[in-house]
């Protein structure tokens, strides 16, 4: 017989003291907490050629792109770690 699997839901405020002390980038959804994927060297690759190419459309102006190791919380219950952003 399979027993099902229990999951237990991590408050947001658990979460962000935990991603304090945590060796390892962690995202957040909803409740239940994935750790960052490594990446490849394909993707870094492709990380790199998309922030250069930002880097350049976005010159003379106030914006700018960053890339890992960048939390951000998309609403009260949603936490990423996005590869790129402005």
């Amino acid at each position: 017989m399979k027993l099902a699997k229990l999951r237990t839901k991590v408050s947001v405020e658990d979460y962000l003291e935990g991603e304090k002390i945590s060796p390892v980038k962690r995202e957040y959804l909803f409740g239940e907490v994935y750790p960052k994927t490594d990446s490849n060297d394909n993707h870094n690759r492709i990380i790199g050629n998309l922030t250069v190419s930002l880097l350049n459309h976005l010159r003379n102006s106030p914006y700018e792109p960053f890339f890992s190791n960048i939390k951000v919380r998309v609403n009260p219950n949603v936490y990423y770690y996005p590869d790129v952003l402005v």
